[in-house]
């Protein structure tokens, strides 16, 4: 191409370019052809995760599983009560209400390990009786 009495060796277009059909499936035959027109289905988002709540109000998680198995010891002396307070307080046990949703941590036997579903909500990892806690599925 010459312009103005300078010459260019290459041409450049405008034109909207279309982008090449995808290429046909090995074998050939329409089955192929009608495969390789079919658009892709859209991608789904991940599924949210699990909302986990106790399922009565006034429930005790503890930090602590060793604490949580010793409090369903029964008790039936004043030393008994002690022994349990005790075990509350070291192990890092709390009420909980059914307004506070958890996420699933761990599986441990019988044992559930939640945290709150809120960052920097509540009390931190609890660890619940699978038998007290409820899965609540979103969707």
């Amino acid at each position: 191409m010459i312009f103005l009495g300078i010459s260019f060796p290459f041409v450049v277009s405008c034109a909207a370019v279309e982008p090449a059909a995808p290429a046909a499936p090995a074998g050939g035959g329409p089955a192929a052809t009608q495969q390789a027109a079919q658009p892709r289905p859209p991608r789904r988002a991940p599924a949210a995760p699990a909302v986990w709540r106790v399922a009565q109000d006034g429930t005790t998680g503890c930090a602590d599983p060793d604490a949580l198995r010793l409090l369903r010891e029964p008790a039936s002396d004043a030393a008994a009560l002690r022994r349990l307070a005790t075990a509350r307080t070291a192990g890092g046990c709390v009420t909980v209400f059914r307004g506070q949703g958890w996420r699933l941590l761990e599986r441990t036997g019988e044992m559930l390990r939640l945290a709150p579903a809120e960052e920097g909500a509540g009390p931190g990892p609890l660890y619940f009786w699978r038998d007290q806690v409820v899965e609540e599925r979103a969707g």
